[in-house]
């Protein structure tokens, strides 16, 4: 036989799933009847997917490949527009704008032109080690450029004239030691 409690809390913890599961089926409900479906929404979503171009060399692809992917993932869920991998990786290689990424999407041309083509996950690597590389030789050129401006201001504040004791140049008879 079953103390008070124990009936109880069995009861509460029952009634607690029935009343999630009323309250998910409820709202799946009003989300069917209400939700605005519509074919105006539908092509907006297309147009947005289409037009979801890479064209800023400063922008991480991931954060756009992710963008492609919600928008993808909308159309298939409230539409049924169904985008597969294939088309995807066509977006994705002629949606990438900046010029630096131009050999990476030539080989990724010739890519799809093989059996098997290469998956989503496979071009999604090579466009992020292809960022990286830009990333990392990006940084380069401003550290050699911060390097170079800070060799132009020691050279700026040097003496280019004679000395007249030692007969060096590059400094003064004042500094010569």
């Amino acid at each position: 036989m079953h103390r008070p409690c124990e009936c109880y809390s069995s009861f509460a913890s029952e009634n607690n799933r029935l009343a999630q599961w009323r309250c998910k089926a409820a709202w799946e409900a009003l989300e069917r009847l209400y939700k605005l479906v519509t074919k105006d929404k539908e092509h907006k979503f297309i147009n947005d997917f289409n037009n979801n171009k890479l064209s800023s060399i400063n922008k991480n692809p991931d954060e756009w490949f992710t963008e492609s992917a919600v928008i993808r993932l909308q159309l298939q869920a409230n539409y049924k527009h169904k985008i597969d991998d294939d088309a995807m990786v066509a977006h994705i290689i002629y949606n990438i704008l900046p010029p630096e990424y131009e050999g990476i999407i030539d080989i990724l041309k010739s890519e799809l032109e093989k059996t098997p083509s290469p998956t989503l996950e496979d071009v999604n690597e090579w466009i992020q080690e292809k960022f990286s590389m830009i990333m990392s030789r990006k940084e380069n050129e401003t550290i050699k450029k911060s390097e170079n401006e800070e060799q132009a201001l020691i050279n700026k504040g040097q003496f280019k004239g004679t000395c007249w004791i030692c007969g060096k140049k590059g400094h003064k008879a004042t500094d010569c030691w």
